[in-house]
C-alpha cells in the first residue's frame, strides 16, 4: 500500500470511528440522564433482565429520535414497538398511531423531550377502551 492509500484509510477510520463515537456519546448521555433519576438497580430483576415497567423508557432512551420520527408520521415500526411495549390492544393500534401523532404538538414544546416525557404523552389507560369496545360486541 502506498502513502497516499494509507493516509486515505486512516482519515476513513477516524472518521467513522469519531461518527460511531459521538452516536455512543449521545446514547449513553440519553440513558445516563434517565438512570440518573432512578435508583441503581431498580430497573432490573436479580436474574439482570428488565422489569417491564421499564422497557418503555429504556426503549425511549435508546430509540428517542426514531421513535419521534415515528410518531410525527403517525406511523412507523419504533411507534409499532413501543405500542407493543405498552401493551396497546391489536384493536386499538391506530387510534394509538393518531394519538401518538397528536401528543408530538405537545412534545415540540420542549427541544429535545426527555424520554418520561414521550412515554408519558405516549401512555394511555387501554383497559377502559377495551372494556367499552366488550360492551358494544355483547349489545349486537
Amino acid at each position: 500500500m502506498n502513502i497516499n492509500g494509507a493516509r486515505v484509510s486512516l482519515t476513513v477510520f477516524v472518521l467513522l470511528s469519531t461518527g460511531l463515537f459521538l452516536g455512543a456519546c449521545s446514547v449513553t448521555e440519553t440513558v445516563n440522564d434517565v438512570l440518573s433519576s432512578t435508583t441503581p438497580g431498580d430497573w432490573y430483576h436479580g436474574n439482570g433482565l428488565l422489569k417491564a415497567e421499564y422497557k418503555a423508557l429504556a426503549f425511549a432512551a435508546v430509540n428517542r429520535e426514531n421513535l419521534l420520527q415515528d410518531m410525527a408520521k403517525g406511523r412507523g415500526e419504533y411507534l409499532g414497538s413501543m405500542g407493543k411495549l405498552l401493551e396497546v390492544p391489536p384493536s386499538r393500534e391506530q387510534e394509538f398511531y393518531e394519538r401518538a401523532q397528536r401528543q408530538m404538538s405537545v412534545l415540540t414544546l420542549a427541544e429535545r423531550p426527555k424520554p418520561e416525557a414521550i412515554v408519558t404523552a405516549l401512555r394511555y389507560d387501554w383497559s377502559a377502551a377495551v372494556q367499552v369496545d366488550s360492551k358494544d360486541a355483547h349489545r349486537r
